[in-house]
Order: structure tokens, then sequence, then C-alpha cells
């Protein structure tokens, strides 16, 4: 990206330019389904230089993982949501997203007209069926933040107090129904365990994920996917603070895939 020929911070340059990627990313997806007019294309590419070179500042630790989530939340709120995907069909792109029964899924969305960033970055635009879910999971040395673009969640979030090996310690964050343009951050230092419950037909977030530097040794490591998968729906103790049981993939779809509370 080439600097900017102002007297502003090159990070807040940055911030400002992609405050519509999420958006962008997803027209990019729907002009490769044919969903939407292939004019649309040309929107995209500006934004991904700007989402790479905030991920690099994330990695060079010229940007803090909660500084991150604070500058995409409040980017995400200046996005016309309504008024662009009315451009986007849905029911065209639905059956690539759809995969089984209620669980989720998703669709890796190509970032355009850049170089590769080696696993740096990677934005996913994810489906959960009416009544299926995200089940409850964290974390390790990432950032992330779901975009809510069509349908309702049961957005639940946890900071992570605590790590013993086979259990986290959870202070609950978030418990929130979320409409289209609720975004949904997560790090290793707030609200790294979510949890999300479709509530209103099929709902589709769009996910900008970004590696971030080791903070802490963690002593539950994640499954392949990336995720540790947790049961936080045992109690709470008398402080308010949730002992989540570490589970595996299947355990989690059992009890958490279908949406259950």
């Amino acid at each position: 990206m080439s600097k900017p020929m102002t007297l502003m911070p090159r990070r807040q340059v940055v911030r400002g330019m992609i405050s519509t990627i999420a958006i962008a990313q997803l027209l990019r997806l729907a002009v490769g389904t044919k969903a939407v007019a292939a004019p649309i294309a040309s929107l995209t590419d500006k934004w991904a230089q700007g989402l790479v070179e905030l991920a690099r500042d994330l990695n060079s630790r010229s940007l803090t993982v909660t500084q991150w989530q604070d500058a995409i939340e409040a980017l995400h709120k200046t996005v016309p949501i309504v008024d662009v995907l009315k451009l986007v069909d849905f029911d065209l792109l639905r059956p690539i997203l759809e995969r089984s029964g209620r669980f989720e899924s998703h669709q890796y969305v190509l970032l355009p007209g850049i170089e590769p960033t080696n696993g740096l970055l990677w934005t996913n635009l994810y489906i959960i069926p009416e009544g299926g879910a995200i089940p409850p999971h964290g974390h390790n040395e990432l950032v992330t933040a779901h975009l809510i673009v069509r349908g309702r969640l049961h957005a639940r979030t946890f900071d992570r107090v605590a790590d013993e090996p086979g259990r986290m310690l959870l202070r609950p964050t978030r418990d929130e129904h979320c409409d289209v343009g609720s975004t949904i951050t997560m790090s290793d230092e707030r609200d790294n365990v979510h949890w999300f419950v479709a509530e209103s037909g099929p709902a589709f977030t769009l996910d900008v994920g970004a590696n971030a530097p080791k903070l802490r040794d963690h002593p539950n490591g994640s499954e392949a996917d990336g995720r540790i998968y947790l049961d936080p729906a045992a109690g709470r103790r008398a402080d308010g603070l949730i002992e989540a049981v570490v589970i595996d993939h299947a355990t989690s779809l059992a009890r958490f895939g279908g949406g259950a509370d």
C-alpha cells in the first residue's frame, strides 16, 4: 500500500479504508457465484490491501488485539448493509454454503488483487441454518470479527479468565439477540469464547480473522479446525464465573450443534 500523502497516521488511514471491507468481500463471493452483477467486483479490490495491512500491524504488535477489535467494530457500524445487501441473491448462495442438516457451514472468500498472505488473515462467509449453531468455543492466538449480514443470532460471549488442563474459567460478557449489522469480535484478551444460535431463518456472518502474537502459554490446545470446544452450560460458581469443560468436536456437535440452549 502506498503511503498516504497527509499527516494523518498510517493506521488511521488504513482503518478508514477498510470501513466496508466485510461487505466488499461478501460481494466478491457473490460475483463469483453470479449472485450479483459483475461490475460490483470493482468495489472490492481497494479494500483488500487495507485489511492485509491491518493484519500486519497486529502481527508486528504495532496494534494490540483489543485495538484490532475496537477498530473492526467501529468500522462495521459505518457500513450501509441494508442497501448493499439488496444486491445479493442469498437464495443463490445458500446451496453452496449449506452442507448438512442444521449444522453450520462456511465458504472461504478469496481476497482479490493481493499477494498470498501465508495465513496472516482469512475471510469466511458462514451460514447457520435456522435453529442451528456455531457451538461454544475459543481460540488461541487469533482475532476474529463476525459481522451479521443476514438473519438474527443469539450471541453469547465469555472472557477467558484462566486456563487449566481440560477446562477454562469463563466470565460471561454478552448475551444478546443480534440483528444485521452487529459485529461480534474475539481475541485472547476479550470475549475469547463465543457461541451463536440462528434465530430467524438462516443467519449469514462474514468472519474476518487474523493471526495474533502469542501473549501467554495455553494449556488447552485447539483441534484441527483451530477451535477449543467447551461446555459452558454446567452452571455458574458463586462468584459468577463458569468452569467450562473442554470437550471434543463430536461431543460439541451432539450437545450444541443443533442450537440447543
